[in-house]
Formats: C-alpha cells, sequence, structure tokens
C-alpha cells in the first residue's frame, strides 16, 4: 500500500496468479482502512496487481474448508464493506486473468481500466457454487440479463465483450497499461478532492 499524488495504491501480491488467502485480504482490509483513515489530499483509489498473468483468479480454494471458510467469508466481506465506505472515488487496473473474488473486487470499484489480454468473469457456477457479490452488484452495473449469463454461464468474457457491455471503462494495450493507468488516473488527481467526494455520494 502506497500513497502518492493524490492517490492511493493498493496492490495484490500473491504471484503467480495472486489468490486472495486470508492472510492477503486481512491485509488488503488493513490498507483500505488506512484509506477510510486518510485526509483530504486523497482523491483516488487504485487497486492493482503484481505480475503479468492474473489481477486475481480469487480466493483460495484452501481456504474453502470446513474449519476456514467462516473466516474467509468474514474477511472476504470485509473489502466490499470498506470499499462500499469510501466516499472517494476507486479504479480497478486489470490485466491478464480476473476471475471468481478478484473480478468482484474489480467489478466493485467504480471503475475498471484493463489491459486488452484480460479474461474476466465468474465461474463459480461451475463449481456448484455461486458468487455472492457479483450476484448483487452485477445487474446495478451492466443490467440484468447480462448479469444473468455472466453469473449464471460461468463463461468469461474477453476485453471486447466486457467493454462493449459496460463491465470495463477503458481497454488499452498490455505493452502500454501502465503509461494508460497513469494518464486515466490524473484525470481524477487533478480535481478537486471536495468536489470528488460530494459527487460520488
Amino acid at each position: 500500500y502506497e500513497e502518492k499524488g493524490g492517490a492511493a495504491y493498493l496492490t495484490i501480491n500473491r504471484p503467480p496468479l495472486n489468490w486472495l488467502d486470508i492472510a492477503t485480504m486481512r491485509e488488503m482490509n488493513e490498507a483500505l482502512d488506512q484509506v477510510l483513515a486518510a485526509g483530504a489530499e486523497l482523491k483516488l483509489l487504485v487497486i492493482q496487481a503484481a505480475g503479468e498473468k492474473a489481477f486475481s483468479v480469487g480466493v483460495d480454494v484452501a481456504d474453502h474448508t470446513e474449519d476456514k471458510v467462516g473466516t474467509m467469508i468474514g474477511v472476504f466481506h470485509g473489502i466490499f464493506r470498506r470499499l462500499d465506505r469510501l466516499e472517494i472515488p476507486t479504479l480497478a487496473a486489470v490485466k491478464g486473468a480476473v476471475l471468481g473474488g478478484g473480478c468482484e473486487v474489480a467489478l466493485f470499484c467504480d471503475m475498471i481500466v484493463a489491459a486488452e489480454n484480460i479474461k474476466i468473469g465468474q465461474p463459480e457456477i461451475k463449481l456448484a457454487v455461486f458468487p455472492p457479490i457479483a450476484a448483487a452488484a452485477l445487474p446495478a452495473i451492466i443490467g440484468s440479463k447480462k448479469a444473468y449469463e455472466i453469473v449464471l454461464g460461468g463463461d468469461a468474457l474477453r476485453a471486447p465483450e466486457a467493454l462493449a457491455c459496460g463491465l470495463v471503462n477503458k481497454v488499452v494495450p498490455v505493452e502500454q497499461f501502465d503509461d494508460e493507468v497513469a494518464t486515466f488516473v490524473s484525470r481524477f488527481t487533478s480535481l478537486s478532492g471536495s468536489a470528488l467526494r460530494s459527487t460520488k455520494r
């Protein structure tokens, strides 16, 4: 977690696929608590990931066991409760695989900038479970018809389809990803923080 130039950057760093285990999600919640406690100098939160293969492929299957699942769900949902309380805009910067719980983290952000190599979706139905955050949030983002298809069908979308249905704001070339994200971020950090907060509210 770091703050620079008016933005906070939360980087998921558990290569190669950035599985979200309980420890990682606890660290994410601690970082989000720092954003919540920050002053008016922060204008945007960016959630991004280390590595080239994945933003995140979701919650670690090792934490779905009977002895861990209660803790896992509580910590996982804590991420969304904190994001929901944030007054500043939020941006997910995603590349590679954006699946399961990783997709839910991204879609719960206000905006998504995506590399053209993304594979984004909710495959939970193929494991005979469902994605609660996506089921609740997706219809308001992309409409119920496409939300039904994504959640009930379980197939991932490629960049053009994700852009066409409104799941992502912008698709950029992989080799220009960092520069494009920086340019997108600067659009917001150059504005009034109080205006951003009041307008989001």
